[in-house]
């Protein structure tokens, strides 16, 4: 289950989905593919959480990565639930700097891209 942060129920732009775990493997793959997916599929499940500690910009830029990739449209509805629920942590951790999650919230309008 994905457990909300403290703070991420404090902020109203974020919703923490709880959700229970289901079987990994729904991955279509080659057949010569198979044998490693598998054994990717048995790590997977025998990881149970992985604890990140990151500084307030790297935060930031990963919000931003994601937002990019949330934009593609190949991703699984698995893995844009993954990005959003990030996304809403990193929200949450800014509850409290109201430029930073504004300069968030237009990171999700691709108008409001600029070139490099």
């Amino acid at each position: 289950m994905v457990e909300p942060l403290d703070h991420a129920e404090q902020h109203p732009d974020v919703q923490i989905e709880k959700r229970a775990r289901r079987p990994i493997g729904a991955i279509e793959t080659l057949p010569a593919d198979k044998p490693l997916i598998d054994q990717m599929a048995e790590e997977l499940q025998a990881k149970e959480v992985i604890e990140m500690h990151l500084r307030a910009i790297a935060a930031f830029q990963i919000a931003a990565l994601l937002q990019l990739a949330l934009r593609h449209p190949a991703p699984s509805d698995d893995l844009r639930r993954t990005g959003e629920m990030l996304l809403g942590h990193v929200r949450a951790f800014f509850a409290d700097c109201p430029a930073t999650l504004e300069i968030i919230r237009r990171g999700d309008d691709p108008r409001e891209d600029r070139p490099k």
